[in-house]
């Protein structure tokens, strides 16, 4: 058996987060990109964050901020890992190092090998493009396009995944880790307790299988 990763990102209820820990995820995500409906104060985030502190990796999420915003708010909440998920340039995200995972959205399902002009992060997080949205969208795609494909990193799939296609996105990918969002929601930002419970539940399912 090989564990497999889970991160639930979007958290804006600390019950959620809660809730999400106790399911056994490993990371949970707090976006930062003010245009987002999951967008969080830092003040909301710190207070999502004291109720979990030390039982989950914290993920912050960004869209093209500006650096020194980024590190003052990875400071001030306490991240563990820095996910830049818009355009942003390597020279951007390079001083964050080992700290930092890339999103690389893919159009058509295409996969262009775009990490290689990442090459110090310390991973990445793989998904659909969207024409407005940065992520959290639902949109599913071609999991299988990533099967045999080799990156130099660790990497998440995302994208449109949720307790009913999450496990054919393993197996077809090849992912060690998964990130899920809306697949876990009754509206943006505001999770729901079956949904995630069937996510995690069916996750653990095929890792047993593994």
């Amino acid at each position: 058996m090989s564990h497999l990763q889970i991160k639930m990102c979007g958290m804006t209820r600390a019950e959620d987060a809660r809730r999400a820990v106790d399911l056994g995820v490993d990371a949970i995500g707090l976006n930062f990109y003010p245009s987002s409906p999951r967008f969080l104060s830092v003040e909301r985030a710190i207070e999502i964050v004291d109720q979990i502190r030390g039982d989950v990796e914290l993920y912050g999420v960004f869209v093209n901020e500006i650096p020194d915003r980024v590190e003052e708010i990875r400071s001030r909440v306490g991240l563990d890992r820095i996910q830049f998920h818009g355009d942003e340039e390597p020279s951007e995200v390079a001083p964050f190092g080992l700290m930092a995972v890339k999103a690389i959205r893919f159009a058509d399902s295409t996969v262009e090998r775009q990490w290689e002009r990442y090459p110090t992060v310390w991973g990445f997080l793989l998904e659909a493009r969207h024409e407005t949205l940065f992520g959290g969208s639902g949109r599913s795609w071609r999991y299988e396009s990533l099967g045999g494909v080799e990156l130099p990193r660790p990497w998440l799939l995302a994208g449109g995944l949720n307790a009913s296609n999450v496990g054919e996105a393993i197996r077809s990918s090849g992912a060690r880790a998964v990130d899920v969002c809306s697949g876990v929601e009754s509206i943006p930002g505001i999770k729901d307790v079956r949904q995630m419970s069937d996510f995690v539940r069916e996750v653990r399912r095929v890792e047993e299988a593994l």
